[in-house]
C-alpha cells in the first residue's frame, strides 16, 4: 500500500528495499531533502528518523497536490475532480487509458495519513529548480536523496518554451544532460550527504565511477507492446553516494 494519495509514475517505494542499506547513519543528519520530490518515498521512509522533511519539485501541479493534501484529504479529493486537473494527474500517474473506479485519488489510509501528518509537523514544500533547493537547505546535517529524470528521459517538465513556425507547434526542451554534470560536481564538493539513484548505462557508469556503491535490477510493472507482443521492461539502477 502506497504512502502517496495517487499512483505516481516513478514512485520509488518498491525500490527502497534495494538501497536503504546505503543510507547514511541516522545519527549524522537531521534533515531529508528531496530536490526531485516525486512521491516523496524516501522522505516517508525516513519520516520517523528526521526532524525536518524538505520536498521540492519543478512540477507545479505536483506541488499543488502536496499543498492541497496537507490542507486536508477532502480538499485534495475535491480539487482532483476539476476536469483539467484530473487530466494532468492522470498523466502523472502513468495509467495510460486505464480509468480507476475510485478516481485518480485513492482512498485514505493510515500510511497516507502518517505521511500527511509528518509533512504538517516537519515538512517544507517548495516549487522550483532542484539546485535552488540544494543551495537553500543543504548543510552538514542534511541527507539529500536525488531522483532526477533518467539520463535518456524526455520529461516534459523540462520544456523551456513553446512556439509556432509556419503554423507548426514547436517546443524547445532543456538540455537535461547538464543536470548530471552538476550532480557530479555536487558529489565532489558538497558538505551534504548525497545519494543518487539513476539508470545504469555506459555514460552514467563512467561519470560516477568513483561514487558507485551498488546496483539493482528493476522490472517495471507497466507493459510495453513491441510488434504486437507484450513485454515488461527490465533495467538496472546504480546507487551513488559521496559519504
Amino acid at each position: 500500500m502506497s504512502h502517496f494519495p495517487m499512483a505516481y509514475l516513478g514512485n520509488k517505494r518498491l525500490d527502497i528495499k534495494y538501497f536503504a542499506k546505503y543510507f547514511p547513519d541516522p545519527e549524522t543528519y537531521s534533515k531529508i531533502l528531496e530536490p526531485f520530490a516525486g512521491s516523496g518515498a524516501v522522505s516517508f521512509y525516513l519520516s520517523d528518523k528526521v526532524d525536518e522533511i524538505i520536498l521540492n519539485d519543478r512540477n507545479d501541479i505536483l506541488i499543488e497536490l502536496y499543498n492541497k493534501w496537507v490542507n486536508g484529504f477532502d480538499q485534495l479529493k475535491e480539487w482532483s475532480t476539476i476536469p483539467e486537473i484530473e487530466k494532468l494527474l492522470h498523466k502523472m500517474s502513468g495509467a495510460g487509458s486505464f480509468k480507476r473506479a475510485y478516481g485518480i485519488i485513492s482512498k485514505n489510509t493510515k500510511k497516507k495519513e502518517k505521511f500527511r501528518e509528518a509533512l504538517i509537523s516537519k515538512g517544507t514544500i517548495m516549487q522550483g529548480d532542484w539546485i535552488d533547493a540544494i543551495n537553500e537547505h543543504c548543510d552538514e546535517n542534511t541527507f539529500v536523496y536525488l531522483d532526477p529524470p533518467y539520463f535518456d528521459s524526455n520529461n516534459k517538465t523540462y520544456i523551456t518554451s513553446k512556439t509556432k513556425i509556419n503554423d507548426n507547434p514547436i517546443v524547445d526542451i532543456e538540455d537535461g544532460t547538464k543536470i548530471f554534470i552538476d550532480i557530479l560536481n555536487l558529489l565532489k564538493e558538497s558538505d551534504c550527504k548525497i545519494m543518487l539513484v539513476i539508470n545504469k548505462n555506459a555514460i552514467t557508469e563512467f561519470i560516477y565511477s568513483d561514487y558507485i556503491v551498488g546496483e539493482y535490477e528493476k522490472i517495471y510493472g507497466m507493459t510495453i507492446i513491441v510488434k504486437g507482443e507484450k513485454y515488461k521492461k527490465r533495467t538496472k539502477h546504480i546507487i551513488i553516494t559521496n559519504y
